[in-house]
């Protein structure tokens, strides 16, 4: 347990999520209760165990922000509590494409009290509902909180698609950047406002920025100007071949795609087959060598023979081999 043990225990908590029961996590928290009953940290916490996908339910959710809210008494920290049943409803509605009663239910939470999070969820259903400007205007206050942003980048992507050109994107899009640095995407749609606006130096950056960071849309996207041509945009059509080349490779099946479609287009047929067989010669190489062990050395060196229990010698002989101290019969090894 470290100084804080109300962190320690919403630590636990959030362990317990995945691999806990009911009974533990309610245990972790009586347990946090016990040294600060008033923590919003642990009842938040506690609060997102009682989800239905963790198997709690909205009726357990709402009993325990009463038994809150007669801990704190009206304020942010009830309401807080409270607008989080609410977002899990709205985003429900979401998936199951009732978007208007998602915003309703999200425009209520958000009367109680603002959230990040609630105001994405609204960004969402709003542009689905074609309601752009109202759209953009939730997204532009989602600005003015702190954390959540996760969700929310995913959001500005997608909602900065239907908006291009729109003077709100690009700053939308610069905080965050801010907020999530490793997030390609954002880097990718950045890159398309620069471009629309004639900023192709910039827009070049922010796709190399988000090719740096593994993004396989990138790849696709400046793959294929570099093959094509750009204003602006010297034609590389090597490189363009080789990050389309990456993308199809990581899986993507619309990368898989657009490398048939330049493949062909280029006439590079015989060299995508010499390069597919040669991956596959690769891949045979990299097998896993099946491998007698000399099994009487490591007994004879270790005493291993003296050892009873075959639980014990399974366990020596495993750490034997995860330090590579059995010796491998390399006459009887072949490839699988």
């Amino acid at each position: 347990m470290t100084a804080k043990p109300v962190l320690s225990h919403v630590s636990l908590q959030r362990i317990a999520l995945a691999s806990g029961s009911p009974q533990e996590r309610e245990d972790l928290f009586n347990q946090a209760m016990a040294y600060a009953p008033r923590s919003y940290v642990a009842r938040s916490s506690y609060m997102r165990s009682l989800l239905p996908r963790w198997g709690g339910s909205y009726e357990k959710m709402e009993q325990f922000a009463r038994e809150s809210e007669a801990i704190y008494g009206p304020g942010d920290e009830a309401t807080g509590l409270r607008n989080m049943i609410a977002a899990d409803r709205a985003g429900k509605l979401i998936e199951n494409k009732q978007y208007a009663q998602a915003r309703a239910i999200a425009s209520e939470a958000l009367a109680r009290r603002e959230s990040t999070y609630l105001l994405c969820l609204r960004a969402s259903a709003n542009a689905t509902l074609e309601n752009l400007d109202d759209a953009l205007t939730d997204l532009q206050r989602s600005l003015k909180n702190t954390g959540e942003s996760d969700y929310c980048a995913s959001i500005v992507v997608w909602i900065a698609s239907f908006c291009s050109g729109d003077s709100r994107v690009e700053p939308i899009l610069n905080a965050y950047i801010l907020r999530n640095p490793g997030d390609g995407e954002l880097y990718l749609r950045r890159g398309f406002e620069r471009s629309i606006r004639g900023d192709t130096p910039g827009a070049v950056t922010d796709l190399e920025h988000a090719i740096s960071l593994g993004n396989v849309n990138t790849k696709i996207h400046l793959g294929q100007v570099l093959i094509n041509g750009f204003e602006g945009i010297t034609r590389d059509q090597s490189r363009g071949v080789a990050l389309l080349r990456e993308a199809a490779d990581s899986g993507d099946a619309y990368g898989k795609q657009i490398l048939r479609q330049v493949v062909t287009q280029l006439g590079l047929e015989a060299e995508e087959r010499d390069r597919h067989r040669g991956r596959k010669e690769a891949m045979k190489r990299m097998r896993p060598i099946k491998t007698t062990w000399d099994i009487q050395s490591a007994k004879s060196s270790w005493g291993v023979g003296r050892l009873t229990d075959h639980r014990v010698i399974a366990s020596v002989l495993a750490a034997l081999v995860m330090m590579g101290w059995l010796r491998r019969d390399k006459k009887k090894a072949r490839c699988l």
